[in-house]
């Protein structure tokens, strides 16, 4: 089943990552005093589409150059690329472009 596809696929997606937020923030809460030294456990294909799903695909290309629209094109491999880098410790967050806005 296609999760990006089709109402019902996206809100049951959705409605389980929620919980899943919900779950790891109440821990955080409950117990301040403990650090978690990876999320990484809690990722898997289901939630980083949904993730890409909530992404805006409209916007600007990455620092990468990459549009949303091409990274989606090859989804289902990007995302696994992803997810084991991210479970493997190799992935690092590419540096995020700023731009000052002028008003006046």
């Amino acid at each position: 089943m296609d999760l990006l596809k089709g109402q019902m696929g996206e809100i049951l997606s959705s409605r389980t990552i929620s919980t899943r937020q919900r779950q790891i923030a109440k821990m955080a809460k409950e117990a301040p005093e403990m650090s978690f030294w990876s999320l990484s456990k809690h990722l898997d294909m289901e939630w980083l589409r949904e993730a890409y799903r909530q992404t805006r695909k409209t916007g600007a290309a990455g620092i990468d150059g990459q549009t949303g629209k091409e990274y989606g094109e090859d989804l289902e491999k990007n995302l696994e690329t992803l997810l084991n880098r991210a479970k493997g410790g190799t992935y690092r967050a590419p540096p995020v472009r700023r731009t000052v806005r002028r008003c006046g």
